[in-house]
């Protein structure tokens, strides 16, 4: 299936795993490639728990429809981009300072974009994602150059 044929809010089965469940957001990394987010629908035993499953991150092409929704899921357009952020541009969260390298922009079903960069833990020195939403977002330095073949 073509990326441009996914719908946030419908019910694909993911043809590698068998796990059938809804799009709930796209992942755009900074090598080009972008996922799709499934939700798996709930067993029996999580519904009995009150537990959501853990998504699954699939490649679009790997994705096959599973049940038409009734209801109109959300269709595959870009929600108003608030900031112009560019994976590999340098930007700050104005609620907390934190800064960081735009390393994902993720587009969630309910139209919210965001974007994640890997901040060092202080106390660990391990790297841990931070997931910023683009309200919270200011460019702090653009992307240098796009990286280009030199021979």
């Amino acid at each position: 299936m073509k990326l441009q044929d996914i719908i946030l809010g419908q019910i694909y089965t993911d043809r590698m795993t068998g796990i059938t469940g809804y799009a709930c957001a796209f992942i755009e990394t900074m090598n080009g490639n972008t996922q799709v987010e499934i939700r798996p629908l709930a067993t029996a035993e999580s519904a009995r728990e009150a537990r959501l499953l853990d998504v699954i991150i699939a490649d679009p092409h790997s994705l096959g429809v599973a049940v038409l929704c009734a209801a109109d899921p959300i269709a595959c357009t870009e929600p108003q981009v608030m900031v112009d952020v560019r994976l590999g541009d340098r930007v700050k969260d104005v609620a907390t300072g934190t800064t960081g390298i735009a390393t994902m922009r993720v587009t969630s079903l309910n139209g919210c974009i965001g974007y994640q960069i890997p901040v060092q833990n202080k106390q660990t020195g391990m790297f841990e994602l931070m997931y910023i939403d683009q309200c919270r977002i200011e460019i702090t330095q653009s992307k240098a150059a796009d990286v280009r073949r030199t021979e």
